[in-house]
């Protein structure tokens, strides 16, 4: 009895076998592309809104340093001596206001009754204030990406940037906003020295910052 056995074509199932191999390395490397690429996007957007945010603060930073410089220097010159006494003098601080429309174009003194908001100097002059400082100052931006695993794709280097830019934007300059306005806005204040005192602490505070911030901000590679 002769017995016969079938040839197998191992040629070609070597060839099936390479060629389903290498579809699944194929797949899996589109998988961890598609992957890459979405982390790159979500680092990207990140990213940059940690800048945008930043150039915000910045901006509100330098705001309040030119605004409220301005304002005390308009509030220093529009002093005089009276009976040994620093006051402020209605005449000055008009002429002032004319003299320099742009600078000082909204400050008044008066001696009118009004229902705006006024701070109490003396029994017959009030002054009115329409500047104070933008609070606008956020760190949502830094807290979602310290919550997410974004981050972790970030070079060495620019992490501690943007830490050291945030660390300077976290310090505290004392009074608070909520405090300000209880205790400036919402109540009948008749010595304005507790104004002065706080915008400038505002300047000096919010110059450092400015300054700190954007000193580690022209350092940051912001690219991918």
């Amino acid at each position: 009895m002769k017995i016969s056995f079938t040839k197998i074509d191992w040629l070609n199932h070597l060839v099936a076998f390479f060629s389903a191999l290498l579809g699944i390395l194929i797949a899996f490397e589109l998988d961890s592309y598609r992957e890459k690429s979405q982390e790159n996007e979500k680092l990207k957007i990140t990213l940059t809104a940690i800048r945008n945010e930043l150039e915000n603060n910045l901006t509100t930073y330098s705001h309040n340093v030119n605004v409220l410089s301005h304002w005390l220097e308009y509030f220093e010159l529009s002093k005089k001596f009276v009976n040994g006494e620093l006051k402020l003098e209605q005449s000055i601080f008009e002429r002032l206001k004319k003299s320099n429309p742009d600078r000082f174009q909204s400050w008044t003194i008066e001696r009118i009754e009004s229902d705006s908001f006024y701070i109490f100097l003396e029994r017959k002059i009030r002054f009115q204030i329409d500047v104070g400082p933008m609070s606008n100052i956020s760190t949502s931006s830094w807290q979602a990406a310290l919550n997410s695993d974004v981050l972790h794709r970030l070079d060495h280097e620019r992490v501690v940037l943007l830490t050291q830019m945030y660390d300077w934007v976290a310090k505290d300059i004392g009074l608070n906003d909520r405090e300000f306005n209880e205790n400036i806005f919402l109540n009948e204040v008749t010595d304005i020295d507790m104004l002065v005192d706080y915008y400038k602490v505002i300047v000096k505070v919010h110059r450092a910052k400015h300054d700190n911030v954007k000193r580690y901000y022209d350092q940051v590679n912001w690219k991918l």
